[in-house]
């Protein structure tokens, strides 16, 4: 579990498609490994400290109340018990330093790794942003033109242009929304497999099946992306989010990889994941699909990740993220909701007056609570 407290707004302005005027953001953060929702009671008057973290820990509240019903504050340990979640992290940042750690779980520390899962996109989105820039390559322009491992122009439903933009913003028509990765002991499909459909593969070929410019969840259009990250560097997707984006940030515990190597990575350890029916099978599931679901990191490491993004967004320029970068990743491209905007593998809760209330999934709630995101079955 991860909780992220930020006290200094982040303001930007967005772009003709986004109907707001500024953007504040606030973001708390919580990665489990199986877990449900519950939020954050504020107690401004209460100091953070690593040697009083109650004013946080034992501020959790459910994260839905019914009106003239008790709400129930606990712990994120009583909440862990409560609904049998076997291992948790939580890192608590303020003024973006760590001022708390917390873990659940046996052998759980500051050097255990979670499959964050979707939490990934953000990270590939600042990768492929990066490389972009880097490349001189608009977020605007089609990309059929740099990719080169395959005809992208052959995806059943293809119109001219498929942007960046739209591919990292659910935007783009792709469809294929989630993978379910692949059991250890099975050989696993490349991305252009997944991509273009095989044997191997146990999710349908990606095809523009949804109106462009319409949100809809697709990772299969983050494939894509890596796809086009891949042919224009010429390195695996993994490693150009090392050089990219975990490096420069200083993620030093975090991977984007297919599958987790344990003798090649002695200095983490993986957290096993669970199902419904019990234990996964080998500890964790693998995934080709390294830009939508191939992320494992740490609680301290994710927050280190959206601090340096608020703070380059706010124009530091010694972030590891270009403030450009985060600025584009901040912009609202998509709306999956009346209410709700998607930016590059973020997505945004604006408020009534144009300020962002909170980011919403992959990156939970801001304000002043959090989202305790559920992530069995890896």
């Amino acid at each position: 579990m991860l909780v992220l407290s930020a006290s200094k707004p982040l303001r930007i302005l967005p772009r003709k498609i986004c109907r707001m005027k500024s953007l504040t953001l606030f973001p708390f953060v919580a990665l489990v490994v199986a877990c449900t929702g519950a939020g954050i009671a504020p107690d401004t008057n209460a100091p953070v400290s690593p040697e009083a973290p109650s004013a946080f820990e034992h501020q959790a509240i459910p994260g839905i109340a019914i009106e003239g019903e008790p709400v129930t504050a606990a712990s994120m340990t009583e909440y862990a018990d409560e609904y049998d979640v076997p291992a948790a992290s939580m890192a608590v940042f303020k003024d973006g330093v760590m001022v708390h750690q917390e873990f659940k779980g046996d052998g759980v520390g500051p050097d255990s790794v979670f499959q964050a899962a979707s939490f990934a996109k953000a990270i590939s989105s600042a990768t492929i942003a990066t490389l972009a820039m880097q490349e001189g390559i608009s977020l605007d322009e089609d990309v059929s033109k740099y990719i080169t491992s395959f005809d992208l122009t052959s995806l059943e439903g293809y119109e001219a242009p498929v942007t960046l933009r739209q591919l990292l913003s659910h935007t783009s028509g792709a469809d294929v929304e989630g993978f379910q990765g692949y059991p250890q002991s099975e050989d696993l499909p490349t991305n252009l497999e997944v991509i273009l459909g095989s044997e191997k593969s146990n999710t349908k070929r990606v095809a523009f099946s949804i109106p462009v410019g319409k949100w809809h969840y697709s990772g299969g259009g983050y494939q894509i992306a890596q796809a086009f990250a891949e042919d224009v560097s010429g390195l695996p997707f993994g490693h150009l989010a090392q050089d990219l984006v975990l490096g420069p940030v200083g993620m030093t515990r975090s991977r984007m990889i297919q599958s987790f190597d344990v003798a090649a990575e002695p200095s983490i350890t993986p957290v096993t994941g669970i199902e419904h029916a019990g234990p996964v099978e080998g500890g964790w599931h693998n995934y080709p699909e390294v830009a939508t679901t191939g992320l494992w990191t740490t609680a301290e490491d994710y927050g280190t990740f959206l601090v340096a993004i608020m703070d380059a967004a706010n124009g530091q320029t010694d972030t590891g993220i270009h403030p450009d970068v985060a600025k584009e990743m901040l912009t609202i491209a998509g709306n999956p909701t009346p209410v709700r905007g998607y930016g590059l593998g973020l997505g945004i809760l604006p408020g009534e007056d144009g300020s962002v209330q909170s980011p919403k999934w992959p990156v939970p709630r801001g304000g002043k609570q959090s989202r305790v995101w559920r992530n069995a079955g890896l």
